[in-house]
């Protein structure tokens, strides 16, 4: 009557009854627990555990004095409240969300994935079986990660990179341009594959190159930036061809026939370099020549496709030679003496500059021009002769090599001259006489043809004498 409360004591347990708050308390004498009920709820005291749990309505909340955590269950989920970490987990249908009090994050548990939001980053990352996606609310980026790699989306530019973690590479793929870039990390170099052309670059980092690779025509073509020249390889025909910015040049290299081709874009000029043969030819698109320079004689040889020649050009003797595919001659000049020889069907001609003669070489004999005095000589090999042709006075001279004797022709008459015995003989051709000058003695003995006589005329006594060959008499 005091309190103004009231205890109902049973079996293994009695009830307080407070007037003064309404509530009444069970006191369960075999668990340790008390129950105090309010208006609306009530509070389950569990001695053992040290927890107490407030049931309210659709709702109870337990209360762990260990931990310093309490839960709060309601219909189809409920909270767990880390008063350590200050952490509160909701627990629902089929997930549960961690809050992260010091980080700012919140966690989502689904079957089989979770998601991480990031609050101060605007960050929020999706986990899944094997991977996770980081979206990345500031530059509109998401990132995959999958075992050894991960792609990164970017919404900006409609780009991807995947980054293979194993080999250290990572791909572009552009959405627009429908080309991939593939960057190796290990050589420094990146591949860019461009999905319209069919074709492939790969930029070499080290080097300063890129290199085209052309799907459908099978060639590639390697530019260095260092030197401005690009070449391109056809894998067909086996040539490469190097392209030189600065000169305007381009070579073909061959890899069939060892040779290699020189365009000059500023001559028009293409040289070609056999490496067989040690030659290179140079091709003028001017002129219509071509030259052939040969490495191991040292000449040179000149093609005229208008004329239809062509010139050798020797380099150790100093002589050049023009052959003339019209006329079947060919001409040497020789540099060093002056001279140049004409060659024509079976014999040739020697100009001698500094004389101002000229001779031809004929089968078995060879003739010499004097342009100062008008005369010819033409030589015999066979017999040893020479002979002189006077073209003023109208005569030739014969030397005879073997008997030391020379005759001059002249108009109806030659002259021997017996170099052993001083004489000299006149043959007439018209009287068909001839004279003989004995230049010992002072003679002269005409011999006349038609009658059989000579006649001595001897110039010391003034006397001459008839010989008469039928009769066998002289007269003087």
């Amino acid at each position: 009557m005091t309190t103004g409360c009231s205890t109902i004591h049973t079996t293994g347990c009695h009830t307080l009854h407070d007037m003064t708050t309404g509530c009444h308390t069970l006191h369960d004498m075999t668990t340790g627990c008390s129950t105090i009920h309010t208006t609306g709820c009530h509070t389950l005291h569990d001695m053992t555990t040290g927890c107490s749990t407030i049931h309210t309505t659709g709702c109870h909340t337990l209360h762990d004095m260990t931990t310093g955590c309490s839960t709060i269950h309601t219909t189809g989920c409920h909270t767990l409240h880390d008063m350590t970490t200050g952490c509160s987990t909701i627990h629902t249908t089929g997930c549960h969300t961690l809050h992260d009090m010091t980080t700012g994050c919140s966690t989502i548990h689904t079957t089989g994935c979770h998601t991480l939001h990031d609050m101060t980053t605007g960050c929020s990352t999706i986990h899944t079986t094997g991977c996770h996606t980081l979206h990345d609310m500031t530059t509109c980026c998401s990132t995959i990660h999958t075992t050894g790699c991960h792609t990164l989306h970017d919404m900006t530019t409609g780009c991807h990179t995947l980054h293979d973690m194993t080999t250290g590479c990572h791909t572009l793929h552009d959405m627009t341009t429908g080309c991939h870039t593939l960057h190796d990390m290990t050589t420094g170099c990146h591949t860019l594959h461009d999905m319209t052309t069919g074709c492939h670059t790969l930029h070499d980092m080290t080097t300063g190159c890129h290199t085209l690779h052309d799907m459908t025509t099978g060639c590639h073509t390697l530019h260095d930036m260092t030197t401005g020249c690009h070449t391109l390889h056809d894998m067909t025909t086996g040539c490469h061809t190097l392209h030189d910015m600065t000169t305007g040049c381009h070579t073909l290299h061959d890899m069939t026939t060892g040779c290699h081709t020189l365009h000059d874009m500023t001559t028009g000029c293409l040289t070609l370099h056999d490496m067989a043969t040690g030659c290179l030819t140079l091709h003028d698109m001017a002129t219509g020549c071509h030259t052939l320079h040969d490495m191991a004689t040292g000449c040179h040889t000149l093609h005229d496709m208008t004329t239809g020649c062509h010139t050798l050009h020797d380099m150790t003797t100093g002589c050049h030679t023009l052959h003339d595919m019209a006329t079947g001659c060919h001409t040497l000049h020789d540099m060093t003496t002056g001279c140049s020889t004409i060659h024509t069907t079976g014999c040739h001609t020697l100009h001698d500059m500094t004389t101002g003669c000229s001779t031809i070489h004929t089968t078995g004999c060879h003739t010499l021009h004097d342009m100062t005095t008008g005369c010819h000589t033409l030589h015999d090999m066979t017999t040893g002769c020479h002979t002189l042709h006077d073209m003023t006075t109208g005569c030739h001279t014969l030397h005879d090599m073997t008997t030391g004797c020379s005759t001059i022709h002249t108009t109806g008459c030659h002259t021997l001259h017996h170099m052993t015995t001083g004489c000299h003989t006149l043959h007439d051709m018209t009287t068909g006489c001839h004279t003989l000058h004995d230049m010992t003695t002072g003679c002269l003995t005409l011999h006349d043809m038609a009658t059989g006589c000579h006649t001595l005329h001897d110039m010391a006594t003034g006397c001459h004498t008839l010989h008469d060959m039928t009769t066998g008499c002289h007269a003087t």
